[in-house]
């Protein structure tokens, strides 16, 4: 009994370690597109001068 508790709580440990890892990519996407975002601005401000 206490052992299938075991390996489900170390299952459920695995799938929050991989959720983790799927939103920090997921942030460093969203900074890449807010960069991305930001220079491309910066080029049509700079051209409308």
């Amino acid at each position: 009994m206490l052992k299938k508790q075991d390996l489900m709580l170390r299952k459920q440990d695995e799938i929050s370690g991989k959720i983790d890892k799927m939103l920090e990519k997921q942030d460093e996407t969203v900074k890449a597109i807010r960069e991305e975002g930001r220079k491309t601005r910066e080029k049509i401000s700079s051209s409308a001068k």
